[in-house]
């Protein structure tokens, strides 16, 4: 009898899982489209323009969500930090961005709703307790990467405000879900490598996008490129190390 509510309930999550995989699948599919503007910013000719910089956000983001997407397509219930990101990022998106445009966010975020709704194991949603110890030197490179981008969230979102063109309420809420990977990097829950990894990749792209466009509206410019370069190899570099100390501490054990 017991063996038998066993096998149903076991039967029962493979077809949730099932559904979240293919749910996930076509998110990926659907935001991977971005991934088609990653050259732009080498190919532009001409004065510098606002959607320079906007695209090259817009892959950073689609580059942070394809990758935890994937993550959780591949281990699912191994993983819950990468979609964790991805439905606090969403909630985020739809507060910072439905004020000035609309319904108009709701359509982009709608993949992502179904996804988060979909997974196999909700209660692992519900906590962001880290199970074991905080990554001291990873929270302090989000909040100093947080310190660094504070003025230029501060005068897209006054820009935007002011009502001047330009995709600055867009570039504002991609730059909260930057940072927002980063912070959620430090509390090495299950899927934290995969996060801190895709975050490091994003601010290296971005840092190249800012050097390749240093004058476009927005632009962190050519010493924000830099720092941007530097940051990105320091979330890479962190995650490996603070993964091989604790792979270490478990063969000690």
């Amino acid at each position: 009898m017991m063996a038998d509510a066993a096998k149903e309930a076991r039967r029962g999550r493979d077809w949730r899982t099932l559904v979240f995989r293919i749910l996930a699948a076509l998110a990926a599919l659907y935001f991977v489209t971005n991934f088609r503007l990653i050259p732009e910013q080498w190919l532009a000719q001409g004065a510098p323009d606002f959607r320079q910089w906007s695209d090259a956000m817009t892959v950073a983001i689609a580059m942070l969500t394809v990758g935890s997407l994937v993550a959780v397509i591949w281990r699912p219930r191994a993983m819950p930090l990468p979609l964790q990101y991805l439905a606090i990022a969403t909630v985020l998106a739809v507060v910072e961005v439905a004020p000035f445009e609309g319904p108009y966010i709701f359509f982009v975020v709608i993949p992502l709703v179904f996804v988060v709704a979909a997974y196999p194991e909700p209660r692992a949603l519900m906590s962001l307790t880290p199970e074991g110890s905080i990554s001291r030197p990873l929270l302090a490179l989000g909040l100093l990467a947080t310190v660094l981008l504070a003025p230029g969230l501060w005068l897209a979102l006054s820009r935007e405000l002011q009502g001047m063109s330009g995709d600055w309420i867009s570039n504002f809420e991609h730059t909260v879900s930057l940072l927002l990977a980063g912070i959620l990097t430090s509390t090495k829950r299950p899927g934290w490598r995969v996060l801190g990894t895709l975050t490091g990749a994003a601010f290296l792209y971005l840092g190249a996008a800012a050097l390749a466009v240093p004058d476009a509206p927005g632009s962190w410019g050519l010493t924000g490129g830099i720092l941007a370069l530097l940051c990105g190899t320091a979330y890479i570099a962190l995650t490996f190390l603070e993964a091989r100390v604790a792979a270490v501490s478990q063969e000690v054990r």
